[in-house]
């Protein structure tokens, strides 16, 4: 592991990137303290997953079943009766 100072880094970017490529670990910090690693990109930790295709929303509204009064004439009905 290699640790380098952000200044620095910026004069040796290339040396620094091919280091990374090898498989190096490259640490840049500012003020003695690790702000950032360097990793190839195919060494990288992250591996994202495709997400799940979102459900269809029509599908969604047609499962709803409604009981009762609309809500539109209960509200209609509550703001009279507060009224008077």
């Amino acid at each position: 592991m290699e640790s380098v100072d952000v200044t620095e880094a910026s004069q040796r970017l290339d040396e620094l990137i091919d280091a990374a490529v090898r498989g190096e670990r490259v640490v840049l910090t500012r003020g003695g303290k690790p702000v950032a690693e360097l990793i190839a990109i195919a060494e990288s930790p992250v591996v994202r997953k495709p997400c799940a295709p979102m459900p269809s929303l029509a599908a969604f509204r047609a499962s709803i079943k409604i009981h009762g009064k609309p809500m539109s004439e209960t509200v209609i009905d509550e703001r009279r009766s507060a009224r008077y």
